[in-house]
């Protein structure tokens, strides 16, 4: 077959030279060869074959050439490829090897979802529903997500499932939001799989089921869905499963601490603290304090107070309670009275330790209550 196609191809047909640009592009047929693919889609698109024209700029766009991508998306996109349409959006809508283009993009995505594409018909819907190229219309939004959904295309079902759960332009409604994210899940929609998991958590659509929610967020997690990781570590850490995980916590929290997500990170150096892994403690609450966390910041100051780390250092301890109680810890402001009554760090100052713990204690924190009760 191969060589049956080679032949047509060498005799210019065009339909020939598409296939076997397709063939070795995806490695059917013969081997996977990219140079050959572009050779073959070249000949096809140069001849005005549409979707060698699409399947060129795609290649392109995968290799981050946009300006050559642009080029063939553009011309099949004129000659009414609803694909190329797509694609071509696209590189305006994110501005691909271009300034960003809302407007543009949202003229492309229209036509290709006037042709039917269920991608450009849920693209077309964001931008509508968001008014990012200036009008801003749910009601048509979610005309084209219906019309998306309608073609089993999960971001779409996802978006549908969770107006329903919000209350957004249609009538608060678990079950149908329940009923959309199961129709994006089953087509590997994690966000759509976090969804169900918190539905279930919570008794949304049904009774409280910590197994359900657990099955869901580990499907979700395993895709790399940083939420649905620091959900499925906080219901591990929870005990609501029956007893506290702390191993497979500490394993989801990490994952979503590498992601950037701070409550992680600050979980992590608790854990890692907590079980005398002091360096490790100091990583995660260092990133997280990065984010102005204000307990990792405090928790920064316990070890370098107590010498965590081999020396102490009280003058590095009261810079980060200082920075911690601005950020909103009455333990760090509780912690920075001490500093004052003891000298820790800072030269002892009995009136301005008062001061520090009359705002912990006004913050609610139940030990700086007592101290000032019992030394003033």
């Amino acid at each position: 077959a191969l060589q049956l196609y080679t032949t047509a191809a060498e005799n210019n047909d065009v339909q020939s030279q598409y296939w076997l640009g397709k063939f070795y592009n995806r490695g059917m047929l013969a081997k996977k060869d990219g140079i050959k693919a572009i050779s073959w889609y070249t000949k096809a698109a140069e001849k005005g074959y549409l979707d060698a024209q699409n399947e060129l700029g795609i290649i392109y766009y995968d290799d981050k050439n946009y300006a050559e991508a642009e080029k063939w998306f553009q011309k099949a996109a004129d000659n009414g490829n609803a694909f190329a349409s797509y694609n071509l959006a696209l590189i305006y809508y994110h501005g691909y090897g271009r300034p960003k283009d809302a407007s543009i993009a949202y003229n492309w995505f229209q036509i290709s979802a006037e042709k039917g594409y269920a991608a450009g018909q849920y693209m077309t819907g964001k931008i509508l529903e968001f008014g990012e190229a200036g009008e801003k219309n749910l009601n048509k939004a979610i005309e084209l997500y219906e019309l998306s959904a309608a073609q089993k295309y999960d971001r779409a079902e996802y978006v549908l499932g969770a107006l329903y759960y919000e209350g957004k332009g249609k009538p608060q409604d678990y079950n149908k939001a329940k009923t959309y994210f199961l129709r994006a899940a089953n087509q590997n929609n994690r966000t759509a799989k976090y969804m169900l998991g918190l539905m279930a958590e919570k008794g949304y659509a049904g009774s409280i089921n910590y197994v359900d929610a657990e099955k869901w967020y580990l499907a979700s997690a395993q895709q790399g869905y940083m939420n649905a990781q620091k959900a499925l570590a906080n219901l591990y850490y929870s005990g609501k499963l029956g007893s506290t995980n702390k191993i497979k916590a500490r394993q989801w929290y990490l994952k979503a601490a590498e992601q950037g997500d701070v409550h992680s990170q600050y979980r992590a150096g608790l854990m890692y603290y907590d079980g005398k892994y002091y360096y490790a403690a100091r990583k995660w609450f260092e990133k997280a304090g990065d984010q102005n966390h204000a307990e990792s910041l405090n928790y920064l100051g316990v070890i370098y107070e107590l010498g965590h780390l081999g020396t102490v250092n009280k003058t590095k301890a009261y810079d980060y309670y200082l920075k911690s109680s601005k950020n909103g810890s009455a333990n760090a402001t509780y912690n920075l009275g001490l500093c004052y009554y003891y000298g820790r760090g800072v030269q002892a100052n009995s009136a301005i330790s008062k001061t520090w713990f009359d705002k912990s204690c006004n913050m609610g924190y139940a030990k700086a209550c007592d101290f000032a009760r019992k030394n003033f």
